[in-house]
């Protein structure tokens, strides 16, 4: 795990630039579901050391999440979700509470402290 950060930017990437790629050529939409070993194939070339089928495979399914929506699941494989910055901005609001309340002493009552909900949530 412990280039699993890289792989997810890498994953994400991969299939922006396919996204990009169509809109480009004036095809339009990724149509047909992108599987792990589509991104495996071009990962291999690009990224060292390179993840295996079934650690993009993992990465997908982690993306897939409806907390993140990075990728839509498919029979058959994987569609295009959110655009990076918005899976960025989701991971950022998951792991602001809880790198704080990491760094607040364990074992204290403080511990898990209450995170109120905002009028922001409607952003997911």
């Amino acid at each position: 795990m412990e280039h699993a950060a890289a792989w997810v930017v890498a994953v994400l990437q991969v299939i922006e630039d396919e996204v990009e790629e169509l809109a480009e050529t004036g095809q339009g939409a990724v149509e047909q579901p992108i599987t792990a070993l589509d991104v495996y194939r071009v990962l291999r070339r690009v990224v060292d050391p390179p993840p295996s089928v079934d650690e993009v495979a993992a990465v997908l399914e982690f993306l897939a999440s409806p907390l993140l929506g990075g990728v839509v699941k498919t029979e058959g494989g994987y569609l295009p979700g959110a655009e990076v910055g918005t899976v960025a901005q989701r991971l950022l609001d998951l792991a602001e509470p809880l790198v704080g309340a990491h760094q607040q002493q364990a074992g204290t009552a403080a511990y898990y402290r209450h995170i109120p909900i905002g009028d922001d949530n409607d952003r997911y």
